[in-house]
């Protein structure tokens, strides 16, 4: 028959060629009538390059500090390449000796891979695992001059380890040791918050975040002191601030319930105060203040006599 023609076989199964060393593969026909066995097998011989060998190990580190990784691979034939690293946070290393800083604490599965100059590769993975590093954390609000800050200590950290300290430092000059601690500041300024967060491994952790000690400017805010100081009887005066959010009147040291509005009708005899509320909600304290009294309204009568019509 024809000599042009092309066969396509597929195994009934698929062929493990995976170990190292040398296959033979032969292919004759079965059952076409020829009786020349000689000249219808052919045979090819294949050998599987070498795959390198490897390995690698690490010294266990806190979060944050440099974890050194020494890789090995080794080629029965050949040389190696080059090794590649997957550190199992999505960030890759290359060489022999890889150092790489993790950001927080716990378990990561890294993979070294070589690459033989035949194109061929081995890996090995390898569950690490960082010390417990303290993961330090805090909220805390803008203030107003004269009101004390009070941060909330939010740190975590994993099993295996306990935090033994807090260092607090108000940047100011003020530091504490306390969890949550409170402090206040003497002046109005932006400080700089850092807390340095220790565990019983040695690990340690810090974080700083920027506070504002807001200082309440007054000059814009009016207490419109009445051109009098009296209240006549049966009626009320009006007392007027401006320049504020909102307000809160006095009488007599005491807030008046409700008095928010920037006018006040006062009826009493008394002393009589404002304090003023800016945007952040920073409060004044009652400086300008008037003193009412209640005057009696008159009373008007008269008397008369009797007279003639026409005198």
């Amino acid at each position: 028959g024809s000599i042009s023609n092309d066969l396509e076989y597929t195994f009934n199964k698929p062929q493990d060629l995976s170990l190292n060393g040398t296959y033979i593969f032969k292919i004759w026909l079965v059952d076409n009538g020829d009786d020349n066995l000689n000249n219808d097998t052919l045979v090819v011989t294949r050998k599987n390059k070498d795959a390198p060998v490897v390995d690698f190990s690490y010294i266990s580190q806190c979060s944050g500090l440099a974890v050194p990784f020494t890789g090995t691979a080794t080629i029965a034939s050949g040389f190696i390449d080059r090794v590649e690293w997957e550190f199992g946070d999505s960030t890759l290393g290359v060489g022999y000796t890889p150092s790489h800083i993790y950001d927080t604490s716990g378990a990561y599965t890294v993979t070294i891979r070589a690459f033989s100059d035949q194109g061929c590769y081995s890996e090995i993975k390898k569950v690490i695992n960082l010390k417990p590093t303290p993961l330090a954390n805090f909220t805390a609000k803008d203030v107003c001059f004269g009101v004390p800050l009070k941060p909330i200590n939010t740190t975590t950290i994993q099993p295996g380890a306990t935090i033994t300290g807090y260092n607090w430092s108000f940047g100011d000059g003020s530091t504490s040791t306390l969890k949550d601690p409170t402090h206040q500041y003497s002046q109005a300024d932006t400080f700089n918050v850092k807390l340095v967060v220790s565990a019983s491994n040695g690990c340690i952790d810090s974080i700083t975040k920027p506070v504002i000690s807001y200082a309440f400017e007054n000059s814009a805010y009016k207490f419109r002191k009445p051109l009098q100081n009296y209240i006549c009887e049966g009626t009320s005066l009006k007392l007027a601030a401006s320049g504020a959010v909102s307000y809160q009147w006095l009488f007599n040291g005491q807030p008046i319930d409700g008095a928010k509005d920037s006018i006040y009708l006062a009826t009493k005899a008394g002393k009589y105060a404002v304090i003023f509320v800016n945007p952040l909600g920073c409060r004044s304290s009652a400086s300008d203040s008037v003193v009412l009294k209640v005057v009696k309204k008159p009373e008007a009568t008269f008397t008369y006599d009797s007279y003639c019509v026409g005198t």
